[in-house]
């Protein structure tokens, strides 16, 4: 028999395949497919937040491509419930050429969840982030998380300070949220090769303090104020300091321009190409801080990445992306006028830095396990 990837590749009955494959695995009695959409296998996130779900009667299921969640209904008889578990909602106005469709996708998209919700679908959502990175009709964008969320019976959130952070832009019952932190990635990524030998491929001298920026290259990253202060904030530093960039473009003219000044910039080093598993450690160990300069964020798995192999962070002032990681390992900052302090201050204390305990304490309280088993937990009490 020739292996069809189910769940990785879209299939010949999609969610059917997926859905009688996935509930034997669940135990017990009471079984809840949860049929989640879109399926991100270049990120771990799912796999891991997924993981202990089936001890808990959840079959995750995959809904590949994003639009086969209309066809949930037709599972229903399969298990005890049926959730709908959206992560990212970006690509339902991705295309929309102007306000006007924007506007007509939400209204297709509310009437096509009242029709699921009819038929005994119930639904649940992650916060990754306040809006879409990418939203380009922002009002849409607003209207088409509040529609969902209004749908939702479980509104998934890693931080206890997203909710308020979100007041902005969502009206969040709290009778509907359940909490679960997002993991490490502890034993994901291979992690065999010493410190000193990531900087050497890389061409990175050992007096250089090196700051990282992984993950793929997109503007609402913070690409114009890195731009616009890297210059000076390494020429003052006392510490040669080196940015260390790589990650996928998303061909936007913003990433464009970003590439095209990191590669004449001779304190950034960048590989504008998607990583490979096995090379995640090159640039990921060869720095001493990773940075997170995010517009309209919520959560970051870059943060968690470095934060996994060692490395604290300096990060946007957002509460909800901190909360939990103990203070040592991370220096924040609210602005562009801001960043060259927050460097500075992240050279005085993230310098051969004894972060060993706060490491393991983070690496205990975020164990994939952990964090599945909560996830799993609450989500069951939730929808039954």
């Amino acid at each position: 028999m020739k292996s069809n990837l189910i769940g990785w590749t879209p299939q010949a009955s999609p969610p059917l395949t997926e859905a009688i494959h996935s509930l034997p695995y669940a135990q017990g009695e009471k079984k809840i497919l949860l049929a989640y959409t879109p399926v991100a296998r270049m990120n771990p996130y799912q796999a891991l937040l997924y993981s202990s779900c089936n001890s808990y009667g959840i079959a995750p299921t995959e809904l590949i491509p994003f639009n086969t969640f209309s066809k949930v209904d037709k599972l229903k008889n399969l298990a005890d419930e049926v959730v709908i578990h959206f992560h990212w909602i970006n690509s339902i106005l991705a295309t929309a050429l102007d306000a006007e469709e924007a506007k007509r996708r939400v209204k297709e998209t509310r009437t096509e969840l009242d029709r699921l919700k009819n038929q005994g679908i119930k639904f649940a959502f992650t916060l990754h982030n306040k809006l879409s990175h990418d939203a380009k009709f922002i009002d849409a964008e607003i209207e088409l998380q509040q529609t969902i969320i209004n749908h939702c019976d479980v509104v998934h959130s890693m931080s206890r300070a997203a909710i308020s952070s979100m007041r902005e832009f969502a009206s969040i019952p709290q009778e509907k949220t359940i909490y679960a932190p997002h993991p490490t990635y502890r034993n994901v990524y291979p992690d065999f090769l010493p410190k000193a030998e990531c900087r050497k491929s890389l061409g990175i001298r050992p007096e250089e303090f090196v700051i990282s920026l992984f993950g793929a290259i997109k503007p609402y990253k913070g690409l114009k104020m890195l731009m616009e202060q890297w210059r000076e904030i390494a020429a003052s530093s006392d510490v040669p300091l080196r940015l260390l960039v790589a990650g996928d473009a998303d061909g936007s003219i913003e990433a464009n321009d970003f590439i095209n000044w990191a590669t004449l910039e001779p304190s950034v080093t960048i590989h504008p190409q998607k990583v490979p598993f096995e090379q995640v450690q090159l640039f990921v160990k060869s720095a001493d801080a990773g940075i997170i300069p995010y517009g309209r964020t919520l959560n970051s798995g870059a943060a968690l990445l470095h934060l996994t192999f060692g490395n604290p962070i300096i990060t946007v002032n957002e509460p909800a992306l901190v909360e939990g990681v103990p203070p040592s390992l991370f220096e924040t900052f609210n602005d562009a006028d801001d960043l060259a302090y927050a460097i500075s201050n992240a050279l005085s204390r993230f310098t051969a830095p004894n972060l060993d305990a706060d490491l393991l304490s983070l690496e205990l309280e975020r164990a994939p396990r952990i964090v599945s088993n909560e996830f799993s937990k609450n989500l069951v009490a939730k929808i039954s």
